[in-house]
């Protein structure tokens, strides 16, 4: 690794551990976003505490520092599925675990997606960003949502793809959002509020009524 890939790739993880929607909300609100909700400083806890403006440019501004990094990848390194590689996780890693909060950061969502609008030159991102939507549109919760999306992208990765590098940055970026949504998820376990919990529950009714015909 050249000086100079050294040098973009440390750059990258310090752009992108710069908490946008934090700040954002600080200043527009005067407030700290962590202080409320799940303690989150992303940009879904700036639109709901700091105000939509805060939390549209929060969300705009993590999503750049995602898919602009990975633009200049593909432009500066062409030919080097590593740099992507590198270039997408570091990116990823720096908003999840940025150094200037104690590396407690936002749950990654809006930088995956700048990720993956930079790294697939297809709609195939936009078709899982209705995917997520849809989820919501069905009362799913949203936690659960975002891993059935990131298994759905995995899956389709590695069978539309050959490149395991490509294959991996998915893979690897979809257990980082994944590891950032595991206490929301025992929460929805812990209180029987999950997809699976529901689908029990309404299997049990079924059969007590079943039962009873």
């Amino acid at each position: 690794m050249n000086s100079f890939l050294l040098i973009y790739l440390v750059t990258v993880y310090l752009i992108a551990s710069i908490p946008f929607s934090l700040v954002l909300a600080k200043i527009i609100s005067g407030i700290d976003v962590r202080q409320f909700g799940d303690g989150n400083p992303g940009a879904a806890n700036a639109w709901h505490y700091g105000g939509k403006i805060a939390g549209t440019l929060g969300c705009i501004l993590d999503i750049s520092k995602g898919s602009l990094p990975v633009f200049l990848a593909k432009k500066y390194w062409p030919n080097s599925d590593s740099v992507l590689f590198l270039t997408g996780v570091i990116a990823v890693l720096g908003h999840a675990w940025p150094i200037y909060l104690n590396f407690n950061g936002g749950k990654s969502l809006a930088i995956t997606a700048g990720v993956f609008l930079s790294l697939f030159d297809n709609l195939l991102v936009i078709y899982w960003m209705v995917l997520l939507a849809v989820f919501s549109f069905l009362t799913i919760p949203f936690a659960e949502g975002v891993i059935i999306t990131l298994i759905v992208a995995t899956i389709h990765t590695f069978i539309l793809y050959k490149s395991w590098y490509l294959r991996f940055t998915v893979l690897i970026i979809a257990l980082i959002v994944a590891c950032k949504h595991r206490v929301t998820l025992s929460n929805l376990c812990f209180n029987n509020a999950s997809l699976i919990s529901k689908i029990k529950k309404q299997y049990n009714s079924w059969s007590k009524n079943r039962t009873k015909v």
